[in-house]
């Protein structure tokens, strides 16, 4: 592995894991917390506190981006870690709607922008996709590592006291606040635009003309969709199955711990394949294709809890292959564009499928549940993945409108040439 690839995911795990493990500690226990400390007892209120978080998460990054285009790194990421832990500190003696949806809505867009920021700093670091790739595959298992450790310190913290657990969740993002300013080079910063903001209406345009950046966006979306079954429909379908709650949260455990084991191997074999010329977006589709597999096995197998399991199973694969692909492939698209244009593209097409994808999971498929049409759900939900997989293949390369993007620039790069 190349010095710059250790420096580069020296400089973003560090950060990412820590504000995961606070984000995954607090995140399953949100709608308990609400009624419990803050007051928040109308469901109504309670649904919209859930939404805004998860709106600030996917959108405030994107909204803020012509500013950010002109931020440091270091400031952008410590500096939204920062208020993301003070929002986690007021929280602890916040009551009522109010002030709790004003400092959800502040964690949220804090986690946005430090995640925004940091995937920039890894594309604009690194020239290569396979050394991309790389990085993003070891933020992917720093992710699960938090992912599977959050909720174990996040029930034995609020067992204690919930006012302890939202410290200590301030505290996770204050140190990662801390990380990054150690860690994040001074003279980081993303690349200049070429002619244009990084989020204007252009984009959205670009979006539906330019056939490559079409195709990254559509099949991330779908992509994301069929993601965000894992948090909505699957529950639902374990919770018709079991009351254990133990029970059920084994199966999201076990979906962590599977993606942690089989990442490594996984972006090896494909790290082979980009450096033999294979495009990143193969691997999207082919995240695609095998989420696409594993709604068919919960068609066919999912009235069981073994059914479940395998199908979690053949579904973390998926995310082996997808969730690092994600990045690399915005990451790999050329234009006149900045890397920040292009992660705004990747943020829109998460943003539409995850909400989407929740909103029917948690909606549509209780419908179908009720009515014995849980397999008929999953098979649609295959010929949807398998559908996008097969319509949207590689594309001939094609830049964004006017020019190509500049190469990206290395952390310290002008000042190791300086002193050879």
């Amino acid at each position: 592995m190349s010095v710059e690839v250790w420096r580069t995911t020296a400089v973003a795990v560090p950060s990412s894991f820590l504000s995961q493990l606070g984000f995954y500690a607090v995140l399953p226990l949100l709608p308990a917390l609400l009624p419990d400390v803050w007051g928040v007892r109308s469901p109504w209120v309670v649904g919209t506190a859930l939404l805004v978080l998860s709106v600030s998460m996917r959108g405030s990054s994107i909204l803020i981006s012509n500013l950010l285009q002109r931020v440091p790194s270091r400031l952008a990421v410590a500096g939204s870690l920062g208020a993301a832990s003070a929002a986690f500190l007021v929280l602890s003696a916040a009551r009522g709607p109010a002030p709790v949806l004003l400092l959800l809505a502040i964690a949220g867009a804090g986690i946005s922008v430090s995640a925004l920021s940091l995937r920039v700093l890894v594309t604009d670091s690194l020239a290569r996709a396979d050394l991309r790739s790389t990085v993003f595959a070891a933020v992917q298992v720093a992710a699960n590592v938090a992912a599977a450790a959050g909720p174990l310190v996040g029930a034995y913290l609020v067992d204690l006291s919930p006012r302890l657990l939202l410290g200590s969740v301030a505290a996770s993002f204050g140190a990662a606040a801390g990380t990054a300013l150690v860690l994040v080079p001074a003279d980081a910063a993303p690349s200049p635009a070429a002619g244009r903001p990084p989020f204007t209406t252009r984009l959205f345009v670009d979006i539906v003309r330019v056939p490559r950046l079409r195709s990254a966006a559509v099949t991330a979306a779908v992509g994301c969709f069929l993601y965000a079954q894992l948090f909505s429909a699957v529950v639902l379908q374990l919770t018709s199955l079991t009351d254990s709650g133990p029970l059920r949260s084994t199966v999201f455990v076990a979906n962590a711990v599977l993606v942690i084991v089989l990442q490594v191997p996984v972006t090896r074999a494909i790290n082979r394949r980009l450096r033999r010329s294979t495009p990143p977006f193969a691997f999207l589709r082919g995240g695609v294709m095998v989420f696409a597999l594993s709604a068919l096995v919960l068609a066919a197998a999912g009235g069981s809890l073994s059914g479940v399991l395998i199908g979690v199973a053949v579904f973390s694969v998926a995310e082996t292959l997808f969730t690092p692909m994600l990045n690399t492939v915005f990451a790999d698209i050329r234009g006149e564009g900045s890397t920040l244009e292009m992660f705004n593209a990747r943020q829109l097409a998460s943003a539409v499928g995850e909400s989407s994808g929740a909103f029917v999971g948690g909606s549509v498929f209780a419908l179908a549940l009720a009515h014995d049409a849980g397999p008929a759900y999953w098979v649609a939900l295959a010929l949807l993945g398998s559908i996008v997989a097969a319509a949207f293949r590689v594309r001939p390369d094609r830049t964004l409108t006017g020019g190509a993007r500049s190469q990206p620039r290395a952390p310290h790069q002008e000042k190791e040439s300086a002193g050879e």
